[in-house]
């Protein structure tokens, strides 16, 4: 169910990959993201660079604040609701849907560049995606789900976290929650839509592969999800101290499963808002890739 690792005063780390176990050890209370410089020195390191580079330099991005955090879930509510309506596909820019479509096809494109602007889109109808701010979101997460301590420090010299985070933070208008959407959590959907692309390349008959397994085969979520203990509590992963980490093997778990609801963390308080636009656009680009 979970593996644990723990040297006294070095490292208390504890990673959960099986859906069952996810849903369980989530809804514990002394879990959260607040991520603050506690415990064992690499969970400190950890935690330091984790809320360093998910912000917009200024303000820290959605996933790292805390289940407590009144701003937090007003803002989480109300993106959910406006990303949540009966037809979610009517938020998606058709543009944007038809050139991810001929990506699928192998008529080329660059799918990075498309899937965030068909992402940063659902915040502003007029948000395109350049080489620059693809670049700045691959930076991003290249910087997030690096451990090596070096590297995290030749960025922070070298001013590459920064740089990204502002040409993201500009493209943005400033929003958070689209920093987090083009920035970090693009990187699922690009997964997705090669998948597509896989997808319509191998089947033997793309007609007869319906739009709920094409959704199926190829919605991912993060590869990781991180939450600190912030006090003493017995849970099913064992003893939890004042920073030990906690890391959600979500897209392990999401594939193993085929459950949507791992995949967006569904029914918890960090359920991610886009749960319902995101099969839609998969469902709109396989849609057009297969029958226009």
């Amino acid at each position: 169910m979970a593996r644990r690792i723990r040297i006294p005063w070095l490292i208390d780390l504890v990673s959960v990959s099986t859906p069952d176990a996810i849903r369980a050890v989530t809804p514990h209370p002394t879990l959260d993201r607040g991520l603050r410089p506690a415990g064992p020195l690499f969970n400190r390191l950890v935690a330091r660079r984790l809320r360093f580079t998910l912000s917009t330099g200024s303000k820290p991005l959605p996933t790292i604040l805390g289940r407590d955090d009144a701003d937090r879930a007003a803002a989480q509510a109300a993106l959910t609701e406006r990303l949540t309506p009966d037809e979610p596909e009517h938020l998606l820019d058709e543009e944007t849907v038809a050139a991810l479509a001929d990506f699928v096809r192998g008529k080329g494109g660059q799918v990075g560049p498309l899937t965030q602007q068909l992402v940063g889109r659902l915040f502003d109808p007029d948000y395109r995606a350049t080489v620059e701010t693809w670049a700045a979101a691959r930076q991003l997460q290249r910087a997030a789900e690096s451990n090596n301590p070096l590297m995290h420090l030749i960025r922070v010299i070298t001013g590459s976290i920064t740089r990204a985070q502002r040409t993201l933070t500009e493209a943005a208008n400033g929003d958070p929650a689209a920093v987090h959407t083009t920035g970090i959590a693009v990187h699922n959907l690009v997964d997705a839509m090669e998948g597509l692309g896989t997808l319509y390349r191998t089947a033997d008959d793309r007609t007869s592969v319906s739009t709920a397994e094409a959704i199926a085969r190829t919605l991912v979520g993060p590869r990781t999800i991180v939450r600190q203990a912030d006090g003493h509590a017995d849970s099913l992963v064992g003893p939890l101290r004042p920073g030990t980490l906690v890391t959600f093997a979500i897209r392990e778990a999401g594939q193993r499963s085929l459950d949507p609801r791992v995949t967006f963390m569904r029914g918890s308080w960090s359920e991610c808002p886009a749960h319902r636009v995101v099969p839609a656009m998969i469902a709109a680009v396989w849609s057009q890739a297969v029958w226009q």
